[in-house]
């Protein structure tokens, strides 16, 4: 540490958490939020695992692991081998999010066309090894090409119906508008939601309370079944491979109320009015739920 201290860095804001980090090893006092890929050791036990899974499929690894994507939910590492780039991507924990890999696995059995191909799973790890799939797709995609992937999306939409208890019972989130309309008081009388809030603020907020659980049985009364949500659905969270599309980074994944997909064709961003393309693609995606 007193190396450190003596030592002029290129980033002098860099020495403190250098410091912080270093007095974490000597202790061993790591936050308990820190996720396991920011945590000493998880690159070596993550190599040995895909080491273990490519010994299985009998895959020759051809270069070392590196990490490709690291943020605070989850992180993303790559490997060449003999049969193309192999990836594990491990998702939180945290009971905001699914189990990513169970359910992905589910998916690509019930979807095989449309969800990446999964290789190995570590459920209690969620860790997956997935097989290459290609770049996401340009977010400037046409409109022609985005019509494609929302029409895709609303068909196994409405083929998940069928599937919703197993879809639940592998991981997916529940949250339809029965459970979502318990939650708004929960909510809304969260003292660490409200913290950042005025007292006025947090009545006038409060008010909202029963005109939003009047909004969820308006919204069921609609009769549209309530079936798999994405819950992050954007370009950036589909590919384009071997003649098709697939939709990947599903942690967000949740049994609710389809229409949830399309916030951003409905309620667009301020600096992106609403056009006429929005309309196309909001058309062509509720034509699927009225074939």
């Amino acid at each position: 540490m007193e190396t450190l201290r003596n030592q002029s860095l290129k980033f002098p804001e860099h020495k403190s958490v250098i410091e912080t980090y270093l007095t974490e090893i000597e202790s061993g006092d790591i936050p308990e939020l820190r996720p396991p890929w920011a945590r000493e050791g998880w690159l070596q036990s993550a190599t040995q695992w895909i080491d273990k899974q490519l010994l299985e499929l009998n895959y020759q690894r051809l270069s070392p692991v590196e990490c490709i994507r690291s943020c605070g939910i989850s992180c993303v590492l790559r490997v060449k081998t003999s049969v193309g780039n192999i990836y594990l991507k491990e998702s939180s924990k945290l009971p905001l999010f699914c189990n990513e890999p169970v359910v992905t696995a589910e998916l690509a059995n019930l979807f095989p066309a449309h969800i990446p191909n999964v290789l190995s799973v570590d459920t209690q790890r969620h860790w997956m090894l997935l097989a290459d799939f290609g770049e996401p797709i340009d977010r400037n995609t046409p409109i022609k090409l985005q019509k494609d992937i929302y029409r895709l999306l609303a068909q196994i939409q409405i083929k998940s119906v069928q599937h919703i208890d197993n879809l639940l019972s592998v991981g997916c989130l529940d949250r339809r508008l029965n459970w979502l309309a318990t939650q708004i008081d929960v909510l809304f009388n969260d003292e660490i939601a409200l913290s950042q809030l005025q007292a006025d603020e947090i009545k006038q907020l409060q008010t909202f309370a029963p005109y939003l659980e009047n909004l969820c049985s308006q919204l069921a009364s609609y009769q549209i079944p309530q079936t798999l949500v994405h819950g992050d659905l954007h370009l950036g969270n589909v590919a384009f491979y071997k003649d098709s599309y697939l939709l990947f980074d599903w942690t967000d994944s949740c049994i609710s109320h389809p229409f949830f997909d399309m916030f951003e064709l409905f309620f667009p961003r301020p600096d992106k009015p609403f056009s006429s393309a929005l309309k196309d693609l909001q058309e062509e995606y509720l034509a699927q739920w009225t074939a």
